[in-house]
């Protein structure tokens, strides 16, 4: 919890001493602060030095848009040729989502979802990569949670039995 702890001063440093984004750099969504990118930033520095953990932030991510995009490209493939419809697999739309583009294979599905604000939905997010995720529900909102909340989730985890879809 160290980590988690390390990346939460860090990016509170961030977002107190970052300047406000000039129009230079206003390719991110209205909806962003300006400092979601300093923050982001800080987070992903406070963490680099492990490879144990994998914090992935979606900011203006969408799974319903991102599966429809994925199948548009299988089509498109199968339109062209380039693709067998016969070989097409859950892998080969996986192989399509941006998820793969940013995350290693091994990374690409979440082992754990905690979802906040009391809500007990997925919300359009990684519908696809959270086949097998166990989900975890907190009431508070996300800048409100703690390293102790976080903790509870992961020992809770921790004690689930992971079946992937068997008995």
């Amino acid at each position: 919890m160290e980590v988690a702890a390390a990346a939460a001063a860090a990016a509170a440093a961030a977002a107190a001493s970052t300047p406000p984004l000039d129009a230079t750099q206003a390719h991110y969504p209205a909806s962003f602060t300006p400092h979601s990118p300093a923050v982001a930033a800080a987070a992903a520095a406070a963490s680099a030095f492990t490879a144990a953990l994998h914090l992935t932030v979606a900011l203006g991510y969408g799974a319903r848009a991102d599966l429809g995009a994925a199948a548009a490209a299988i089509a498109a493939d199968v339109a062209a040729g380039r693709l067998d419809p016969s070989t097409v697999t859950a892998k080969t739309l996986a192989a399509r989502l941006s998820t793969a583009a940013v995350l290693p294979a091994d990374l690409a599905d979440p082992d754990l979802v905690i979802r906040t604000a009391s809500e007990r939905r997925l919300s359009n997010f990684l519908l696809f990569e959270s086949a097998y995720a166990e989900l975890a529900f907190l009431d508070e909102l996300w800048p409100d949670v703690g390293v102790e909340a976080l903790a509870g989730c992961v020992r809770d985890f921790a004690g689930r039995s992971r079946r992937f879809g068997g008995g």
